[in-house]
């Protein structure tokens, strides 16, 4: 009794198992239609022609097919809903098209028939290329000339005729702020050049040269930034860099610097006497008295006489000679080659100063100083230049001093 009871209630959860297999009859998304008889279990049939997959469950849980009739319009309809549109970008090729596929069953064919096997014949697939053509080209110049045309009519759309307006007067406004900024600042600028020079004028008469070079420095600073070039500013830039140079004097001379110069490189090579230069001598100041003449090039940098030192000094055991070179860009009342100061072999007997820029060996072996040509001018200033006590045990007379700074200053543009 118990038996019985035990196996009703197992066999009400199990479905009646037919006795007779059904037939069944799948269309796959591709169109590929798949027909065969169903079995206790579910079965799993992938499509030979798109690679789908498909389940056949026990049982049709589907209801009865259509007609052939609207099966063709349903067909018709799902075909139309999945080609693309024309503006949408084709998609890519599809190569891994399978070489052999089923052909469908028949519709007429019995539910019991079994299926046909396959054939060599392809079913035709739909595919979009890409099109080679400037169609595509056209298509993204047009876009581009749409957006410009669309930013151009806003940005005009944008400047109504108030807002032009407004925008003239505010650019009227602008320009009139800064033209009174900078007149100001130009009136301003003429009278630190004025008050600078006067206090460093009795600055100097006290011989208070610190104090007088940082008054002269703003004086050079306001007339830099008037852009004057007159006798004034010419006088202010001479006495600045006079004063500029006395101050900051190397305490090395010459003979030193080349002396050096000789026993570094033959005891440690060029790259440690370069580096010893930039640390010891490399702008330092030097006033020298000497006699000057043209090189053989005969211009210098930006089209100024370059002048060669008559040194006459040899160092080391070779021995070598030595040549300074400097360019006088901001002497512009500087005679020119065919003169007749520079005429004469020795040269014109001359006072000036300069950083120093280089000293290197040139190409024949020998030693070359450089001056640096923005730094170099012609002394002008009798007072300035007994300041430096560089006139005891000169050569020079009295009359040939004031002479020579005479004519120099006609070079420096400070006298006339």
């Amino acid at each position: 009794m118990s038996s019985e009871w035990l196996s009703r209630a197992v066999n009400v959860f199990k479905r009646d198992v037919p006795e007779t297999p059904q037939p069944f009859d799948v269309e796959c998304e591709c169109g590929q239609r798949h027909t065969g008889l169903r079995r206790v279990r579910f079965q799993h049939l992938v499509c030979k022609s798109c690679g789908g997959s498909l389940f056949i469950l026990p049982r049709d849980s589907y209801p009865p097919p259509l007609d052939p009739a609207k099966r063709k319009k349903r067909r018709k309809k799902r075909r139309s809903k999945r080609r693309p549109k024309e503006n949408k970008r084709p998609t890519p090729l599809d190569f891994s098209q399978p070489d052999e596929v089923e052909i469908p069953a028949s519709e007429d064919s019995s539910p019991n028939s079994a299926p046909k096997p396959a054939s060599n014949k392809k079913l035709p697939k739909e595919v979009y290329e890409e099109d080679p053509g400037p169609g595509f080209i056209i298509r993204q110049i047009e876009g581009t000339v749409g957006f410009v045309s669309a930013f151009r009519d806003a940005f005009l759309g944008f400047w109504s005729p108030h807002r032009k307006i407004g925008l003239l007067i505010f650019c009227l406004l602008a320009a009139t702020v800064f033209y009174s900024i900078r007149r100001s600042t130009l009136a301003q600028a003429e009278i630190d050049a004025r008050e600078k020079f006067a206090a460093a004028i009795d600055l100097i008469a006290e011989e208070r040269w610190s104090d007088a070079k940082a008054e002269l420095k703003d004086a050079v600073e306001a007339v830099d930034r008037l852009g004057r070039t007159d006798r004034e500013a010419s006088q202010i830039r001479q006495m600045h860099s006079e004063i500029q140079a006395f101050t900051g004097l190397s305490q090395y001379t010459l003979f030193e610097l080349t002396e050096d110069a000789e026993k570094t490189y033959v005891a440690e090579g060029m790259e440690a006497w370069q580096e010893r230069f930039r640390i010891r001598y490399q702008d330092e100041w030097l006033i020298i008295e000497g006699n000057l003449r043209p090189v053989h090039s005969y211009q210098g940098q930006n089209g100024s006489l370059s002048l060669e030192l008559e040194f006459p000094w040899v160092v080391g055991d070779r021995p070598r000679e030595v040549s300074v070179l400097v360019d006088f860009p901001l002497a512009k009342g500087l005679p020119v080659v065919s003169s007749e100061p520079y005429d004469d072999s020795p040269g014109q007997y001359s006072i000036f100063a300069a950083q120093i820029e280089d000293c290197s060996l040139g190409l024949n072996g020998n030693w070359i100083v450089r001056l640096n040509p923005r730094t170099a001018f012609f002394w002008s200033d009798e007072k300035t230049y007994r300041q430096t006590n560089l006139n005891v045990g000169s050569i020079l007379s009295q009359e040939e001093l004031e002479h020579i700074l005479a004519q120099q200053a006609k070079w420096m543009g400070v006298r006339d």
